[in-house]
């Protein structure tokens, strides 16, 4: 659904910031897991009064101010499955897309449809989706607070999974709400809170982006069974892409070359 959700921006200075001094697979950790496939999300029910603030959205993305395309995709990023339909009728009355907007509904709807997908999954275990890694916060003045800080960095992001929404790369994580005490010197320590935390929880994080501290609330996904054996979830990544290759040509590809070819 779509909600009120601050718009923020992309940009990320990288002024204060350290070079990364560990890597990390991704946010995955390993436990006895089931092997029910879980959903990442549970889609409601086609709703046409999301139409209007779907297609107000929709229009943001081709917006001039980039802090206002940017809240537009992270709310268009929170539709399901079910409501994709509304979005192809969007498109669909939206005639001629720019380059730009049409890059950002195929990364829109990639998100969205395989946000909803079915996965063998550990139901007890938190996943972001995400590759991180330290970097140091260090600034020029060694008596300032922060002087010695240090931060987990989104490196890569997996699409379908709620790190590929809630995040952008280069993000900084530097602060849990829900877990006060954790420390960010190991990458390992903040894949241990998201891991415990549990898939459905939402966790409030502070996070760098655009020199700016801000808060970001992330819903956990369920952590794939197949990290067990692949941490970069190769398989599974694959048979997603194809998944999604198929629907978007199924679906919105043929409103797009309408498109084209009535110019």
């Amino acid at each position: 659904m779509i909600g009120l959700m601050s718009f923020f921006p992309v940009m990320l200075r990288r002024a204060m910031i350290g070079v990364v001094v560990t890597a990390a697979p991704w946010a995955v950790w390993g436990a006895a897991p089931t092997t029910d496939p879980v959903p990442t999300t549970q889609p409601d029910a086609d709703d046409p009064s999301l139409l209007p603030p779907i297609k107000q959205c929709f229009a943001q993305l081709s917006d001039a101010d980039p802090e206002v395309r940017d809240g537009a995709m992270d709310q268009l990023m929170g539709l399901t499955r079910d409501d994709l339909p509304l979005l192809q009728r969007v498109v669909q009355e939206t005639a001629p897309l720019p380059p730009a907007q049409i890059d950002a509904l195929r990364r829109i709807v990639n998100q969205v449809y395989l946000s909803g997908d079915n996965y063998p999954a550990n139901k007890e275990l938190g996943f972001l989706g995400v590759r991180t890694g330290v970097v140091d916060l260090t600034t020029a003045d060694p008596g300032a607070a922060n002087a010695a800080a240090r931060g987990i960095v989104i490196l890569k992001r997996i699409t379908g999974f709620c790190g590929a929404r809630f995040f952008r790369d280069g993000d900084i994580v530097i602060g849990i709400d829900e877990a006060p005490g954790v420390t960010f010197t190991d990458p390992n320590i903040f894949i241990q809170a998201i891991r415990v935390a549990g898939p459905g929880r939402t966790l409030h994080l502070q996070v760098l982006r655009g020199g700016t501290v801000r808060p970001v609330a992330v819903c956990l996904d369920p952590r794939p069974t197949e990290a067990d054996f692949d941490p970069d979830l190769a398989s599974l990544v694959q048979r997603r892409r194809q998944d999604f290759d198929a629907y978007w040509e199924k679906t919105f590809a043929p409103l797009l070359k309408e498109q084209v070819s009535g110019l």
